[in-house]
């Protein structure tokens, strides 16, 4: 009769044994089923697409799961690949700053968390696109005023005598595809000219403020396109309109 019982017990110990083990795959396919979420990217980047300043990425989705969450990596070889953001909240978009990246070939990958399934999505790739981004070039930078000296260097300025209430004639000019507008700081003041654009540009300002002041100063000019890059150069120039003074000469005994 114990001989009975005992194995009795083992058949029943073996049978919830095998029991919890079925139980605990059926957990595991519930905690971990494939998610049916496909994202999309709805606006590119295409394949071979030039992006350059700051670009909008967003993502559609379909399946029956519910999205949670995106993640949004990005490479230039398809290998190594680097965290962009991790997305959390509807609108599914974000801005990215391209100027972070060095011009070349790119792509963006993302993939989802289905809170359904309890697991993430596949990875989701975009087409393979080119950051174009160019910082202007100034090819010029020069005031129409007559004056003596280059105005290269600090060594060098470029003197003018201009009255008080005299105009100063600056210009320039800027090589790049989408240039918005420029900025002249370092002017004799009192203040400082208003920017030129963006909208219309005028390349150049007649700056009088009517009370220029002698002395030394190094006007500079920042120029900036679409992409947010700029670019500044510098020149040095001097106001003197004091004629030098003689005083009476002496004659020595010889």
């Amino acid at each position: 009769m114990r001989r009975f019982i005992s194995v009795l017990l083992v058949v029943v110990i073996m049978t919830i044994g095998q029991s919890g083990d079925m139980l605990l795959a059926d957990s595991k396919q519930v905690k971990f089923a494939e998610s049916d979420i496909e994202l999309v990217f709805s606006n590119g980047p295409t394949q071979g697409e030039d992006v350059k300043g700051l670009f909008t990425l967003s993502f559609s989705s379909t399946g029956s799961g519910v999205l949670s969450s995106i993640e949004i990596e990005i490479s230039s070889d398809s290998n190594n690949w680097d965290t962009v953001e991790n997305l959390t909240t509807t609108p599914w978009l974000t801005h990215i700053d391209t100027t972070d990246y060095a011009n070349g070939s790119w792509t963006f990958r993302a993939r989802a968390w289905d809170s359904t399934a309890n697991n993430h999505t596949t990875w989701f790739t975009s087409g393979e696109f080119d950051i174009v981004n160019q910082v202007p070039i100034i090819t010029s930078f020069t005031l129409s005023n007559t004056g003596v000296g280059s105005g290269t260097t600090a060594i060098d300025r470029a003197w003018y005598s201009l009255e008080a209430n005299a105009t100063l004639g600056f210009s320039w000019a800027a090589m790049d595809d989408d240039l918005t507008h420029a900025s002249l700081a370092n002017v004799p003041g009192p203040g400082t000219p208003s920017d030129d654009g963006p909208g219309t540009i005028a390349y150049g300002w007649d700056w009088n403020t009517g009370s220029i002041s002698e002395g030394t100063y190094n006007p500079r000019l920042t120029v900036w396109d679409g992409s947010g890059l700029s670019v500044s150069e510098t020149m040095f120039i001097g106001i003197d309109r004091t004629s030098p003074t003689m005083s009476t000469p002496t004659i020595g005994e010889g």
